[in-house]
């Protein structure tokens, strides 16, 4: 116990998990004020207590330990919600190895960075050997910065970043308007700025460097409240979305036999939504993968027909087998579909996903790996086909499938984004953490997108990141969400 306590970077572990808690799903209801309070003390202690050890470290390998153990200790509370995913392709035994090694992943990166900073902060020369840093809120900054996005490409390959999306959980004030400084300066600028405001006011540091963050956070803050005064980005016609959450069990989408019982559930609450409307819909969303066909050369016969569904624009996602070459061969995306009234039967609008998810929808270096277990399979083909889609009687959208949500949007000439996704694969904190990352992408991008999951989180969000319509999620349900 005393080796324990006479090390300070023992408590890192306790902080990195602290942190994770920030990342928990909110409070439902009437309770956004009070999550938001809970979620910004968890950030705070676990954050800001882990810089503050970093700024009174004596030894570049202590502090390389502690920024391990930090990174170790987050990973695991944030990622513990992958776990289902492991149990719906029975590979449980290897969810504790995958999410360990995920954890040393990150761990050595912040710790490979902590320990650059330390060594090369220790040849500024100081008159007293006992002084924090002076320069440590700018080097701690960058080398924060430079983590969340090591962590995101390097790792993963997707831009998970945590810090930044943190204010995106709940539909209050304050923190929309510090999610719109996203939209000029990118995202790892936000990252950036609360790395430097949190360490300028825990480390022993100049008064200067305090009041100048501080008056960074408050003309962020103003310019924020600025932007949400503004008037929301608009279509300039209104767009009448029928959205529906299957909430259907992967294990159940992965059984290819069910492909037509669960297709004929889809159709069905999709009629029933649509019979409960006074005026039908401009068009109809279904989530990523909701036909569970291998879709090769014609749509399944079960959507010829269907009254009133044959009257509207139809867009699902399924996954879609292509021959290519002279011989033929097989390969596999995952698309989605558009089908209009007048093309029902024929050929339809594709747009095939292009940003794969690396361990879910292919296997990096899977050559060198064992063909068996949790690396066997397949690997998905990446799309060439541009993400704005013209829609007949609609304004041109650009579409995003699942993770592609995370990465920049390029919009072209769209004024609204379509993203479908299916998050049946995890447990319900990852799917807060999914929508979180996604609204601030929305923000960069400043137009409205809506969101449809197979267990959610199926939301409208406006240009500014704001939650307009949401259903609730892990349930079966639809409703119409309105573009304007």
């Amino acid at each position: 116990m005393r080796i324990i306590m006479n090390y300070s970077w023992s408590w890192s572990l306790g902080y990195g998990f602290l942190y994770g808690c920030a990342f928990l799903p909110p409070l439902p209801g009437r309770w956004q004020v009070v999550s938001f309070l809970l979620r910004m003390a968890a950030f705070l202690v676990g954050f800001v207590g882990w810089i503050r050890e970093q700024a009174q470290q004596d030894s570049a390998r202590t502090a390389a330990i502690s920024g391990f153990l930090f990174a170790f200790g987050f990973t695991w509370s944030t990622l513990w919600g992958a776990f289902p995913a492991f149990w719906v392709v029975r590979q449980s035994a290897w969810f504790l190895p995958c999410l360990g090694g995920v954890a040393s992943l990150w761990g050595t990166l912040l710790g490979a960075l902590c320990w650059t900073l330390h060594r090369l902060l220790s040849r500024i020369p100081l008159q007293e050997t006992t002084q924090a840093f002076p320069y440590f809120p700018l080097g701690f900054s960058l080398c924060w910065t430079l983590f969340e996005w090591g962590r995101s490409y390097i790792p993963l390959a997707f831009p998970w970043n945590l810090t930044t999306h943190i204010f995106a959980f709940e539909d209050l004030g304050l923190s929309l308007a510090l999610l719109q400084v996203v939209r000029p300066f990118g995202v790892y600028f936000l990252s950036a700025l609360l790395s430097l405001v949190s360490s300028s006011l825990v480390a022993r540091t100049s008064r200067c460097l305090k009041i100048l963050s501080s008056f960074l956070m408050v003309g962020v803050l103003a310019y924020g409240g600025y932007q949400l005064c503004l008037p929301t980005a608009r279509l300039g016609k209104s767009v009448k979305v029928l959205v529906v959450q299957p909430n259907t069990p992967q294990i159940e989408k992965l059984n290819r036999q069910n492909a037509e019982a669960l297709l004929g559930e889809l159709i069905a609450q999709t009629q029933q939504a649509l019979e409960a409307q006074s005026t039908l819909p401009d068009v109809v969303i279904w989530p990523e993968t909701a036909v569970t066909y291998y879709l090769h050369k014609a749509l399944p016969p079960a959507l010829y027909n269907q009254l009133p569904l044959d009257k509207l624009t139809l867009i699902f996602g399924a996954d879609r087998i292509e021959s290519v070459g002279p011989q033929e061969e097989l390969v596999w995306h995952n698309s989605l579909f558009f089908v209009s009234p007048s093309s029902r039967g024929k050929s339809v609008t594709l747009y095939d996903k292009q940003r794969l998810l690396p361990f879910g929808e292919y296997v990096p270096f899977r050559k060198f790996l064992p063909k068996s277990g949790i690396f066997k399979g397949i690997d998905c083909t990446p799309g060439t086909l541009k993400e704005v889609v013209s829609i007949p009687g609609l304004p041109d959208v650009c579409v995003k499938i699942c993770s592609e949500g995370m990465f920049p949007w390029r919009k072209g000439g769209a004024h609204w984004g379509i993203q479908v996704l299916n998050d049946g694969w995890f447990a319900h904190p990852l799917l807060w953490q999914h929508l979180a990352v996604d609204r601030v992408r929305v923000v960069e991008v400043g137009i409205p997108v809506i969101r449809v999951g197979n267990t959610g989180v199926t939301a409208h969000i406006d240009s500014n990141g704001k939650i307009r319509k949401m259903l609730a999620s892990c349930v079966r349900e639809a409703d119409v969400f309105e573009v304007e």
